[in-house]
C-alpha cells in the first residue's frame, strides 16, 4: 500500500550507497555537526555577553540560512557534511541567544 514508486530517490540526498554505509555517514554527518554546536556554544555566549545579542543573532541566521540554501545543491557526502557543520556552527552560537529571550518573554 505505501511502497508504490513515486519516482522520487528513496535514499537521503547526498547519500548514494549501501544502506550499511548510509547509516554510517549520516551518523557521521549528525555527530560531526553536533560537536561543531557544543564547540562554539560557551564563546558565543561570551560574545553576547560582552557585545550584545545582534552579535549573535545576525550571523547565526544568515550562516543557517546559507547552509540550508546550500543543501539541495550537495551531490555527495563532503558537500553534505560541509553544510551540515555550517547549520551546526549557527546553531551553536544561537543557542545561549534562545535562553536570553526566553527570559525576557512575560510571565
Amino acid at each position: 500500500m505505501f511502497n508504490r514508486p513515486t519516482g522520487f530517490e528513496s535514499k537521503p540526498h547526498g547519500l548514494r550507497s549501501s544502506p550499511s554505509r548510509q547509516a554510517t555517514q549520516t551518523s557521521l554527518i549528525y555527530g560531526l555537526s553536533g560537536a561543531i554546536d557544543m564547540l562554539v556554544f560557551y564563546p558565543a555566549g561570551k560574545l553576547m555577553d560582552r557585545k550584545g545579542r545582534p552579535w549573535v543573532a545576525v550571523p547565526s541566521t544568515v550562516i543557517m540560512g546559507m547552509a540550508l540554501i546550500l543543501i539541495p545543491f550537495t551531490g555527495g557526502f563532503v558537500p553534505l557534511l560541509l553544510a551540515a557543520l555550517l547549520i551546526g556552527f549557527g546553531h551553536g552560537i544561537s543557542s545561549g541567544l534562545v535562553i536570553t529571550l526566553c527570559r525576557l518573554l512575560p510571565g
